[in-house]
């Protein structure tokens, strides 16, 4: 089981946090490897690929610190998983893999968001402040 904890909305260029709980339901260690797809709208902070035992009812987390670099319903990187158990190398076998991961791909990434509305920032955008007030008296009485 998968799961992903991380904030209802994202503010553009603000670095937020992601974990993705990974929960083994079996009885038996199973061996995955796990990767985050990079995408245009995101730059992230964390392990893009990495080889995990995941030990019967014992959670692991893959912690990543998200920067949005664009506004709107932008679609999040995805988690790719490959189960060692379900790797062949024959030929003959990989278009059942390929199928078989899809599946097992399409199950366990149910329940995690795939977009994230991301605001737009207010940091840096012209706003009429009191300095801006004061030079322009200054300018106006030069006249």
């Amino acid at each position: 089981q998968i799961s992903a904890e991380l904030p209802a909305y994202g503010v553009m260029l603000t670095a937020f946090p992601v974990t993705f709980i990974l929960l083994n339901k079996t009885i038996y260690p199973q061996e995955a490897i796990f990767q985050l797809e990079s995408i245009q709208g995101f730059m992230f902070s964390g392990q893009q690929k990495l080889k995990l035992r995941l030990l019967p009812d014992s959670p692991h987390y893959l912690h990543y610190t998200l920067l949005p670099l664009i506004s709107g319903n932008i679609r999040l990187p995805r988690l790719h998983v490959i189960l060692e158990r379900y790797s062949t190398s024959s030929s003959s076998a990989q278009k059942d893999q390929s199928n078989v991961h899809l599946q097992l791909e399409e199950n366990l990434l149910r329940q995690i968001p795939t977009h994230l509305l991301v605001i737009p920032s207010t940091e840096g955008l012209f706003e009429p402040s009191k300095n801006n007030a004061v030079s322009n008296q200054e300018n106006n009485t030069e006249l």
